[in-house]
């Protein structure tokens, strides 16, 4: 009986830095295109803007092929931590995205433990941290290891409903009453108020500046920088939102009172999902309560274009759980080469993890609150 290809090895191979990297851009998304529930931050345009602004260290890409055909790719970096001489391997694109996964569609398992095996044996580095990691994914890359720290981080979504005059049924009288309250109070003070949503290219710069604006306006007075303090961010989000509107994939939209702009919401769409990924608002205005004015007005264009969920990304923040957000969880797996070295360096990882969990309890889990480390983004919505 001649075996089927579901039955045939699968080998593993690499290529790395950047000619290579870029030079898989087709292949990438040819994988990108057939993977089953991907979000936008495995596309080749969020990963090509993280690289050409904010890259750092070694790009690898591991390929795993079945009868020499490629059906999975994981991107992953190589570099140093903290000027010591040890070596980390990290997801492609992290701290930045919210979500993080390898892309293909045929035998992701067999995938999942083809990639581990194949890191394990690969010489040159000592920590392998791998994390926003859906359940799913977690329990594939997870299964082969042993040894490996798990640990977990919340996140939420709305399921959206098919009308809009069904959401408003649904969600509690509480936020119902609130967003009808503070729209009535901006429309009494500001009748000449009205959202605009990013629909040209043209649009673009200025709605991006607002979102620097505003978003870092806010964090400005609790004393922190936020996502926009470096110009490497700032033009890493202009490549990101040129690119995803150009493949329909930006939602981003804004309240304005005449040609004054109080809040912004910077959101993705894929396949029907919207992802919230940042916001802002002028505390001026905050008396309206901007930002759940602008959450809301999202939600409903999300309801409107057909989408099923609106997906407020990772962040356990309570004002998720106003708008009836589903829990969710991130994981992360931490595990390193045998030898001495690297579980030294994995000891240590996993005691730095604990002090930054401890840290932020004591600050009441507000993400914003509190610096972050070098492996936690800070780009947790700022306008709700």
């Amino acid at each position: 009986m001649t075996p089927s290809l579901d039955d045939a090895s699968i080998t593993v191979t690499e290529l790395r830095g950047e000619e290579a990297f870029f030079g898989f851009a087709e292949g990438w998304r040819a994988l990108f295109r057939a993977t089953p529930d991907p979000t936008p931050f495995q596309s080749f345009e969020w990963l090509a803007a993280w690289r050409r602004r904010r890259g750092r260290g070694e790009p690898i890409l591991l390929i795993a092929n079945e009868a020499g055909v490629p059906i999975a790719a994981m991107a992953l970096t190589r570099t140093r931590y903290r000027g010591a001489p040890l070596r980390f391997l990290r997801w492609m694109g992290a701290p930045d995205a919210d979500y993080h996964d390898f892309v293909g569609a045929r035998r992701r398992d067999d995938c999942a433990a083809a990639f581990v095996g194949h890191l394990r044996q690969m010489p040159g580095w000592h920590v392998c941290e791998l994390g926003e990691l859906r359940p799913q994914t977690l329990a594939s890359l997870a299964s082969p290891l042993s040894g490996a720290t798990q640990d977990s981080a919340p996140c939420a979504a709305l399921r959206l409903p098919a009308s809009r005059d069904e959401f408003e049924r649904q969600a509690g009288r509480k936020l119902r009453s609130s967003i009808r309250r503070r729209a009535g109070m901006l429309s009494e003070a500001h009748p000449d108020h009205h959202f605009m949503t990013v629909s040209r290219v043209d649009e673009l710069p200025q709605a991006m500046e607002d979102l620097f604006r505003l978003h870092t306006a806010r964090l400005n007075k609790k004393g922190y920088g936020g996502a926009f303090a470096t110009e490497s961010a700032r033009a890493f989000h202009r490549d990101v939102a040129e690119a995803f509107f150009e493949n329909d994939m930006l939602r981003m939209h804004r309240l304005m009172v005449g040609d004054r702009c109080i809040a912004v919401i910077y959101c993705f769409n894929l396949r029907g999902v919207t992802c919230y990924y940042l916001g802002g608002f002028d505390p001026a205005f905050s008396r309206y309560s901007p930002g759940v004015l602008i959450i809301h007005h999202a939600i409903m264009a999300a309801i409107e274009e057909g989408g099923s969920w609106f997906d407020f990304m990772r962040g356990g923040e309570e004002y998720k759980s106003r708008w009836k957000a589903e829990p969710r969880v991130n994981g992360r797996l931490l595990f390193g080469r045998p030898g001495l070295a690297s579980r030294a360096a994995v000891t240590a990882r996993r005691f730095e993890r604990a002090l930054w969990t401890l840290w932020q309890s004591r600050q009441g889990g507000d993400a914003e609150s509190v610096a972050a480390p070098e492996t936690q983004s800070s780009n947790t919505p700022s306008s709700a």
